[in-house]
């Protein structure tokens, strides 16, 4: 009886794969913030400028730094 070859990493291509990984990703990604920025904009009245500043605050006090 063969022995069955145990199923490694050995035919995995890391390049291949974090490029399909990135080819799906950042479009998702940018499909996300586009939405949520227009939905935001849309019921909130607010420019991108106004939301991202928003963002940054809110980022700036999670590391624990004053304001």
């Amino acid at each position: 009886m063969k022995a069955i070859a145990p199923l490694l990493a050995d035919g995995i291509d890391v390049p291949l794969v974090f490029l399909f990984g990135v080819a799906v990703l950042v479009p998702l990604m940018a499909f996300q913030v586009g939405v949520e920025g227009a939905i935001l904009a849309r019921l909130w009245r607010l420019s991108f400028r106004e939301l991202a500043r928003g963002v940054k605050l809110v980022r700036f006090c999670e590391k624990g730094q004053e304001v």
